[in-house]
């Protein structure tokens, strides 16, 4: 099944938004294969956790195409985890600029 037609029944839009088809594939169109494929899994999990995601398909897409970050400071990190270690998804960045490390989770 193509991604698009993937992504088109997991949204299984009312017949009121049937006009909106082909701006949300171009606006599909315009996502790498692996942002796609981001969109697919987090539409996925919400829709199984019972959240919300849109009526409108062109706007589920483009909400849930947008990045979204988490950030910790060196301090923070180290008291949730207990360690300076990255794990659960978080990655280590240093920032030359303000001489300091944080931790930065893609969500």
């Amino acid at each position: 099944m193509d991604s698009f037609d993937l992504i088109w029944q997991l949204l299984n839009p009312q017949a009121q938004y049937a006009n909106r088809k082909r701006a949300c594939y171009d606006m599909w169109l315009s996502f790498s294969k692996d942002k796609r494929e981001r969109i697919i899994n987090v539409i996925k999990d919400k829709l199984a956790k019972g959240k919300f995601v849109d009526y409108n398909p062109y706007f589920a897409i483009k909400k849930n195409s947008q990045e979204q970050i988490q950030i910790l400071s060196f301090r923070d990190y180290y008291a949730k985890f207990g360690t300076t270690e990255e794990c659960n998804g978080w990655q280590r960045q240093f920032q030359p600029e303000k001489q300091t490390t944080i931790y930065v989770k893609q969500i």
